[in-house]
């Protein structure tokens, strides 16, 4: 489980 892209796509959720 890429732990990359997981960051990102949380990240990116996270932008309000």
């Amino acid at each position: 489980m890429p732990y990359m892209y997981v960051c990102i796509v949380v990240s990116i959720t996270h932008a309000d």
